[in-house]
Order: C-alpha cells, then sequence, then structure tokens
C-alpha cells in the first residue's frame, strides 16, 4: 500500500527564537519529502509576553494598531503568483474570496470598548456553554482572534516559500511588527 498526503499543514513546536525556528525548518525541508503550495498562505504566529497578555491598555494599544494598518498591510503584502494551470488558477480565486483584510466597522468597536481582557477575547468570539465560537467572523490577514486562542498574533499576508532567506525576513518582520 502506498500512503499519500495530499495536503497537510507542518506547525512546528515553539521556539525562543528566529535562529532556532530556522534550523527546525531548515532541518525539516532538508530530511523529509515537503513541497510547499505557493498559493497556500504561510502563516506566522508570534507570541505575546504574559504581560501584554494580562494588560488590556496594551491590548488595546496593539490590536487597535492592528486594526488601524490591517487593510493597507494586506494590499501591500498579499501577493498571490501567477497561475500557470487553470487548477492553480481556480485556487487563487477561491483564496481571494476567503481572504479577509478587514473587520467591519462596528465589530472593532465593539473590541476596542470592552472593559476586561477577557470581555476583548469575547468581543472576538463569543463562549457560549464554555466553547468559544471560532466559526462566526472569518479571520484577517492579521489575525489578533489568536491572541485568546494561543497567546499569539498570526500572520496570514504571505505566500508559501522554499527561500530560507525569505522565511527568515518575514519572521523578523513579524516579530519587528509585535514588538514595536
Amino acid at each position: 500500500k502506498k500512503f499519500i498526503t495530499i495536503g497537510s499543514e507542518v506547525n512546528l513546536t515553539p521556539k525562543s527564537s528566529i535562529s532556532e525556528l530556522m534550523d527546525s525548518i531548515k532541518y525539516m525541508h532538508n530530511n523529509f519529502e515537503t513541497k510547499t503550495n505557493h498559493f497556500s498562505a504561510l502563516h506566522i504566529h508570534i507570541g505575546l509576553d504574559d504581560h501584554v497578555l494580562n494588560d488590556l491598555a496594551l491590548l488595546k494599544k496593539l490590536v487597535g494598531y492592528t486594526f488601524n494598518c490591517d487593510a493597507y498591510l494586506a494590499d501591500q503584502l498579499v501577493v498571490t503568483p501567477p497561475a500557470s494551470t487553470e487548477a492553480e488558477q481556480k485556487w487563487a480565486t477561491q483564496l481571494g474570496k476567503w481572504r479577509k483584510k478587514t473587520y467591519a466597522m462596528t465589530y472593532k468597536k465593539r473590541i476596542m470598548e470592552a472593559d476586561t481582557v477577557e470581555g476583548m477575547g469575547n468581543a472576538f468570539q463569543p463562549v457560549v456553554k464554555g466553547k468559544r465560537l471560532t466559526h462566526l467572523v472569518s479571520r484577517t490577514d492579521m489575525n489578533c482572534r489568536s491572541i485568546w486562542d494561543r497567546g499569539t498574533i498570526e500572520f496570514r499576508f504571505f505566500s508559501g516559500t522554499d527561500n530560507f532567506d525569505e522565511y527568515e525576513a518575514l519572521l523578523n518582520w513579524c516579530a519587528k511588527f509585535v514588538d514595536n
């Protein structure tokens, strides 16, 4: 029998530095048969320190900053590679429909008006019967919902890449965005 994975996502164990993460990426790429889907978004999660995760003012500053520039950054950073087949063109068209640059102003306002850290998370994704309803609102290319799911901001702007220098530059850009 042959077992074939049609499509999957690789999630690496979080590391304490970008150089450690790059070592893991290079190891995986060099030791396993991998193929990058250049039409699929590269998801980069940058972890937030506990003092940020528990400080309403800092969270509002960070989330407000992402709200102020998410649509602009999506216009500047989202690059879909040119399709060379009809199937790739269909996939690229579908990606364009799925991608969400920004949230509605009323949604953003509700989040920013929350008066507790938990209230902000519930404004992003309500909790009903102990379960967070993640399906109600789709993620944007700069996903702050993951603050309450994973303690990270998720960047979904970038296409998949096999270029290690490009990968490292993207990781550094995302880390600097969060640090500033």
